[in-house]
């Protein structure tokens, strides 16, 4: 049997539904992984697929490091904390549905392919501050901790090869 992203969205709103976020992280990146075909022949999450696709850090373009992400000072980082993505679907209300639950993932899960030396900058489970107040320019943007700890990152564009600021 082959499962599908929606497999994985009917979990996360059972964790909902009794506000048990224990497992969010497997169900959340698993739908990911799914929905952008980071997958291997047997269907299961390839994480080693999103190392220098998604998004990257400008360090990370400048390292040139190749694409399977094997230097040791690489990580892998969801650019919204899975804190603040829980948080999130837990205030969804009772009566929400999958398509409720799959909007809130399109927005706030991305991967971030940055230096383990960038990623000291962002340790933090939280969203800054100026996420969350909305007289300022980085209300609700999500590269927000990015942007304040000083990391530029790029989209990869698999049309073209390449990488766009994001």
């Amino acid at each position: 049997m082959k499962i599908s992203p929606e497999y994985y969205l009917k979990h996360i709103s059972l964790g909902i539904e009794y506000q048990d976020y224990s497992m969010f992280r497997h169900f959340i990146d698993r739908w990911f992984c799914l929905k952008h075909g980071y997958i291997n022949k047997n269907g299961n999450p390839n994480w080693h697929k999103i190392i220098g696709k998604e998004y990257i850090s400008e360090k990370y373009k400048e390292h040139n490091i190749d694409k399977d992400g094997n230097e040791p000072y690489v990580h892998k980082e969801h650019i919204v904390p899975l804190r603040v993505i829980s948080n999130i679907l837990l205030k969804l209300p009772e009566n929400h549905s999958l398509n409720d639950i799959e909007n809130i993932l399109i927005k706030h899960v991305h991967f971030a392919t940055i230096l383990k030396s960038e990623d000291k900058k962002l340790r933090t489970s939280s969203m800054p501050e100026e996420y969350y107040d909305k007289r300022h320019q980085l209300y609700g943007n999500i590269f927000a901790r990015y942007r304040i700890a000083g990391i530029d990152l790029y989209k990869y564009n698999d049309k073209t090869n390449d990488y766009i600021k994001a």
